[in-house]
């Protein structure tokens, strides 16, 4: 015992009497101690309320804590009387796993583990003292990350920290060594969390926003040093973004690059750790009011491991290029290294692995290779321009057989994926490093099969049997053969530049435009599958989009937009000046006007869907809900399964999804390819005849009384393959001109004794739709330009702040006329197999009844200074 404590007072709790001897200690910590058997009164351990009476001793022996003596002194990077910038080591904790220490922050102190926490309350007790919330520290690094770190050390210039962070004003830069060769800057705008279920941190549709820029800072063949800048801060954030752009960080467990034996195959030495260093950190000081920038070196396991990696990756590339000059082959075979090395692989790895138990008996291979150039003009500038190029493979690989294989849904759990986790391929031609890659991404998509497949067989024999027990893939599908070439599409950057510079000009001379911006990204996509069916198909696509964007936010705190689109397969498609420069002027009216406009209240009632809100309409509340996984999951609430040949909508509607078209009445569509994402050739489906449901979008996954594909098996790259909507079109047998779709609305609104109707001009996409049981079936979209219509004749009034709510077979029912003007909303759609684009065309649409309610809003106002170029009183 450290320590013999001699009783002077009668009665006192021991707990109590602890706390009087050592006043920094809380009384909860003394009793820990207790309980903790480091106090004994006389030879015996006693309870905290053990009263103590004159000349008893107590006897104390303090925790251990050898980690105290770390060097803390010698990480700190700056520290004055307000913060404490220190630069943490790699494999450090920020605090205890536990919450205890935030109601006894001395426990951190004494945990067996060193942490951040505990060392600030033996280096810095004043902190502890001055009672500050988790001893100051404002944000955190994982345990495995290295670098800058701020600790608050007052009350002020923590609550100032903790609000520049939530406002993000603090800018973070972060290196990391990534697998693959990263060619050009790219930001990453991809939602993060944890999907339900799960506990890996990744991209996901149901995340919260999440943006990253990442650049190349060094390259090595096989590898690459590159800077990470959220714009975010969510959890895990650069790892799941890095992770999702096919750069995984090296060392990062949960995309399992710390794996020694599959980094040897790539020839890259196992790392340390997790290889990512919080390098620089901006703020503006809590107490100065002036920008500091703190900056921490990296550390010598970080430098050592990029040193061995470039030394590796050098190596790789003498004996490859030795290698492909001694066994160059014949110009006939090389001339497509890509299909020669997928052939030779798929085959290798079939016959060897069809032969292992479980056996595999479907094995294919999708590459993608993706090409784009993407220019962004701010305030009449240009703000970013990048171009980016990258191969990646997905393997599906199947074990067991057809009536029973990996992919089968396990009951509580997400389902069993055979998909997922693209990797990187060389964009060179190299066969052998192809070939290589290949091998890597298929050893690891069957032994993840094999897995999965034991999961499934213990799941079949404890769980319920299921209400549909068709088979888990149609074996025997047509083979395919097709060979197609896109090149990428030439245009003249430097009169985009000087577009896109004129259009952002137009937008800065508003005063109250927030921020802005117009941009043009294009893009090419060629898709290479092959299967050990025998189907071989290599498609493309090419497609071209110029947006503009305008924000504001009122004094309320609502944020409001307009967001304008043009889509095409070539750049001469691109609309002119005149166009564009016509629909800014009206997008910065409409702004304007909304931001003047009153608030929406919850209304139920008449409406007209204008004809691209109609189609977001359509594509939440039927599209997702006729996509195959929706009929056959037990965990979905399945809304149209038993309704097959049942009325749903008015029977003056038919409804088809065709992604073989690339037109609708001479518009691009979105949503066309030739091939889905498991070779299968896209065809129409008619969904919805005169109001009557007849058929669901079928990848190869076959339902109750579907038992084939009909060319919808979608996903993006990195994902397993769902059925997916294409292009979803909505047309009518019996319409009328829009005018006279504007007096049937008013005359409802007048039948019904309503003060009014609304016309919904755009709706944001990407709504909410719950499909699930456990959701409840409801469809949940944000308009974006609302307008109130009254009977009387007074002029129509824009209001903002609405959302439209609903369930599917109410509002489907309620449509009871549409006019003849169709529009085409090409867009992108986010869900369980990833992102994928999309087009739906539909007239517009009058709805005898539809709910709307308040929307949210922010809780921020506006800012409170002009744009500095509309601030007349500086000179």
């Amino acid at each position: 015992m450290d320590e013999i404590l001699e009783v002077t007072e009668p009665g006192l709790r021991l707990d109590r009497f602890l706390a009087l001897k050592f006043p920094d200690w809380s009384r909860g910590y003394c009793r820990d101690l207790i309980a903790r058997g480091l106090v004994h009164v006389g030879a015996a351990a006693r309870p905290a309320d053990y009263r103590l009476s004159p000349g008893e001793t107590v006897a104390l022996r303090r925790p251990d804590c050898p980690w105290r003596a770390l060097p803390f002194e010698k990480w700190i990077l700056f520290e004055d009387s307000e913060i404490l910038v220190v630069n943490k080591p790699a494999g450090l904790l920020m605090h205890p796993i536990g919450p205890t220490w935030l109601q006894r922050s001395e426990a951190a102190a004494t945990e067996p583990e060193p942490n951040v926490a505990g060392l600030l309350y033996w280096a810095r007790p004043k902190l502890f003292k001055a009672g500050l919330q988790r001893l100051g520290l404002v944000h955190r690094l994982d345990r495995q990350t290295s670098g800058a770190l701020v600790v608050a050390k007052t009350a002020r210039s923590q609550e100032a920290m903790i609000r520049a962070f939530s406002e993000r004003r603090v800018e973070k830069a972060y290196r990391a060594i990534v697998a693959g060769k990263l060619e050009a800057g790219v930001e990453v705008d991809a939602p993060v969390g944890r999907p339900s279920g799960g506990r890996k941190v990744r991209v996901t549709p149901w995340g919260r926003e999440a943006v990253t820029w990442v650049r190349a800072v060094q390259r090595a063949p096989r590898a690459t040093l590159v800077e990470a800048r959220p714009r975010t801060g969510r959890t895990h954030q650069i790892r799941a973004h890095l992770t999702h752009i096919g750069h995984p960080v090296l060392g990062d467990p949960e995309a399992k690059t710390d794996n020694a034996a599959l980094l040897s195959a790539r020839g890259l030495p196992a790392p340390p750790r997790l290889m990512l260093h919080a390098w620089r950190i901006s703020f503006a000081h809590p107490s100065r009011n002036t920008d500091v920038s703190f900056s921490a070196p990296a550390p010598k396991d970080f430098r050592d491991y990029w040193a061995l990696v470039k030394k590796a990756c050098l190596l790789i590339a003498i004996m490859a290029s030795g290698s492909a000059r001694s066994a160059a082959a014949p110009e006939s075979v090389a001339s497509d290294p890509l299909n020669r090395a997928m052939r030779l692989e798929l085959r290798r790895s079939f016959e060897r692995l069809r032969k292992s138990s479980p056996p595999l008996y479907y094995l294919d291979y999708e590459v993608y290779d993706i090409r784009t150039h993407d220019l962004v003009s701010s305030l009449g500038v240009m703000k970013d321009e990048w171009q980016f190029e990258q191969r990646r493979v997905d393997v599906d690989a199947r074990v067991g057989a057809p009536r029973l294989d990996n992919t089968h849904e396990l009951k509580g759990f997400e389902a069993a994926s055979s998909g997922g986790r693209a990797r990187d391929l060389p964009i060179a031609g190299d066969e052998a490093a192809l070939r290589a890659g290949l091998w890597l991404r298929t050893e690891e998509a069957y032994r993840e099969a094999q897995e999965k497949f034991e999961k499934v067989r213990t799941d079949q024999t404890v769980r319920a049997m299921e209400e549909d027990r068709s088979s888990d893939f149609s074996q025997g599908e047509p083979v395919s053969v097709h060979r197609e070439e896109v090149s990428f599409p030439n245009f003249p950057r430097a009169a985009w530049r000087e577009r896109l510079k004129r259009y952002s000009r137009i937008l800065k001379e508003q005063p109250f435009v927030h921020d802005s911006n117009a941009s043009l990204s294009v893009r090419r996509e060629i898709r290479s599958f092959l299967s050990s069916e025998g189907t071989d198909v290599r498609s493309g696509t090419q497609t071209i989009r110029l947006s503009y964007y305008l924000r504001t936010r009122t004094e309320d705190g609502m944020d409001l937009w307009r967001y304008v689109r043009y889509f095409g397969g070539s750049i001469e498609e691109m609309p002119g000046d005149e166009i564009v420069l016509r629909d800014i002027r009206r997008s910065v009216g409409e702004l304007d006007a909304l931001r003047r406009a009153p608030t929406a209240q919850p209304y139920s009632g008449p409406v007209i869907l204008k004809n691209e809100a109609a189609g977001t309409f359509f594509h939440e509340s039927l599209g997702h809900r006729v996509e195959r996984q929706r009929q056959k999951s037990e965990s979905e609430g399945q809304t149209f399964k038993k309704k097959l040949g049942e009325k749903i909508t008015s029977e003056i509607l038919s409804v088809y999804d065709d992604p073989s078209l690339d037109r609708y009445q001479g518009v691009f569509l979105n949503g066309h390819y030739r091939f889905d994402d498991e070779g299968m050739p896209s065809r129409r489906v008619a969904v919805v005849e005169r109001g009557v449901l007849k058929d669901f979008l079928m990848d190869r996954t076959p339902i109750d009384g579907f038992p084939r594909s009909n060319g919808h098996g979608r996903r993006e790259p990195g994902y397993a393959v769902e059925a997916r909507q294409g292009n979803l079109i909505i047309e009518a047998n019996r319409t009328v001109a829009y005018p006279e779709l504007r007096r049937m609305l008013l005359e409802e609104v007048r039948r019904r004794k309503k003060p009014y109707g609304l016309i919904f001009e755009d709706i944001e996409g990407g709504g909410h739709t719950f499909t699930g049981r456990s959701q409840g079936q409801s469809f949940h979209e944000t308009p974006l330009l609302v307008y109130r219509v009254y009977p009387d004749g007074r002029p129509d009034e824009a209001v903002r702040g609405v959302n439209i709510v609903g369930t599917p077979l109410s509002a489907l029912e309620k449509i009871v006329a549409a006019a003849d003007d169709y529009g085409v909303d090409n867009a992108w759609c986010g869900s369980a197999s990833g992102t994928v684009p999309i087009s739906i065309v539909s007239p517009s649409l009058l709805l005898s009844e539809l709910e709307v309610e308040k929307a949210p809003k922010s809780q921020e106002k506006p800012p409170i200074l002009k744009p500095p170029f509309h601030d007349r009183t500086v000179r």
